[in-house]
């Protein structure tokens, strides 16, 4: 970050600007629920997909730095109309994206697939100190590092080489977000078996290329690499890395416990050193 102290605060207060306008548009659909009269069977549920840092550990924006918390730590609200003795209240569990989808299975009364990894969050609604025990949680991008944490310590694990070669693309539609895989990422598919959650269904593996069309991660742009354990208790902030062998070892069993429940393909370990 290279910018002045005038241009920051111009920046800033864009965002703000932003904000504000979403929080206008909120008021609106909030007034259509109170003159609807929709309170009483209607369930809104307000979150996002990422963080941004505007400044904060010298960085503007998301993905290239490691995942501070600025980035993971998202926000999450749930109104329903069931649960209106627990208006106003937070909760401490901890929550990640993938619960949403479950979560509003639950709402409807369906019961989430078999292979469905979140957990319905309508089971924190009532109790003050409900949680997910013991639960330990990852996210990062594709090609890049793995953030895990349990609620209080965040560790950020970089692969020994995120340059190195080895990492493969599973696909039936063989697209990137900006544009078709190139022909040559498509000469080194192969049909492999499928994963327990395509059920049975074989799938397209390419090598993953460092010059594929997608955001320049797997480039080698990811920047400030090297493991960090921090402790959000004593430094919320994330100011200074700590180290402690316990909080580490028990952090990454979790995250091969993680991994192992999403089906992480053998590739992944050996990439990530683990």
């Amino acid at each position: 970050m290279n910018e002045t102290e005038e241009e920051i605060a111009e920046i800033r207060a864009c965002y703000a600007s932003q904000i504000r306008m979403l929080d206008e548009y909120v008021g609106r659909l909030l007034d259509i629920m109170d003159q609807e009269e929709m309170w009483d069977n209607t369930a809104i549920i307000m979150s996002t997909d990422h963080g941004f840092l505007l400044g904060e550990h010298g960085w503007w924006g998301k993905s290239r730095m490691p995942y501070y918390e600025e980035m993971s730590h998202i926000p999450l609200m749930i109104c329903h109309p069931g649960y209106k003795n627990s208006a106003g209240r937070r909760s401490q569990a901890l929550t990640q994206t993938i619960d949403l989808m479950p979560t509003i299975l639950d709402i409807f009364g369906i019961k989430a697939g078999k292979h469905v990894t979140g957990q319905s969050l309508l089971s924190l609604m009532n109790a003050d100190t409900a949680s997910f025990e013991d639960r330990i949680v990852a996210f990062g991008l594709f090609a890049g590092p793995i953030g895990v944490t349990d609620g209080r310590y965040v560790m950020l694990h970089y692969p020994p080489d995120v340059l190195g070669e080895g990492l493969f693309e599973y696909t039936l539609m063989p697209q990137h977000m900006v544009r078709p895989f190139a022909p040559k990422e498509l000469a080194t598919a192969k049909l492999v078996k499928p994963f327990g959650f395509t059920d049975g269904i074989p799938l397209l593996r390419m090598d993953a290329r460092r010059d594929a069309a997608r955001p320049p991660n797997l480039g080698g742009s990811f920047m400030e690499q090297g493991f960090r354990l921090y402790d959000l208790k004593s430094d919320p902030e994330q100011r200074t890395p700590i180290r402690n062998q316990a909080v580490e070892a028990r952090l990454y069993q979790g995250l091969r416990d993680y991994m192992e429940t999403h089906e992480a393909p053998g590739e992944a370990y050996v990439w990530h050193g683990l």
